[in-house]
């Protein structure tokens, strides 16, 4: 049986082909570089409305800086901050809520109630 996919979800998956492209030097994938590719695709499908595609990509940039370089990295809760605001577009606000409190939560422990990044 054919199946039609959503035109968002067919660009999306264009989009992610890509990025398991990104390596470097020596021929080996890079998790930072994938994640920094993710999350430029993911800018771009928010700039243009496709919150349900830049979720997709968000969520793997996600995946990739929790494994690379910790769930507490400020990369790392820059990303869940990132998929917290396409799920608040997207009308999943208890979602949007639970990933920005437990971003919130981490950068007060991590870089202090009275740090910029705490507080923006």
């Amino acid at each position: 049986m054919l199946k039609i996919l959503p035109a968002c979800l067919c660009l999306t998956l264009a989009l992610i082909s890509p990025l398991a492209l990104v390596s470097t030097a020596q021929g080996q994938s890079d998790p930072k570089d994938e994640a920094r590719a993710a999350s430029n695709q993911a800018d771009k499908l928010y700039r243009q409305g496709d919150y349900q595609g830049a979720s997709l990509l968000y969520q793997q940039g996600l995946d990739l800086l929790t494994k690379s370089v910790g769930p507490e990295h400020p990369s790392t809760l820059t990303s869940l901050s990132n998929l917290a605001a396409t799920y608040r577009d997207l009308g999943d606000y208890a979602r949007a809520l639970e990933l920005d409190q437990k971003a919130l939560e981490a950068r007060e422990r991590i870089l202090g109630p009275e740090h910029p990044d705490t507080l923006t």
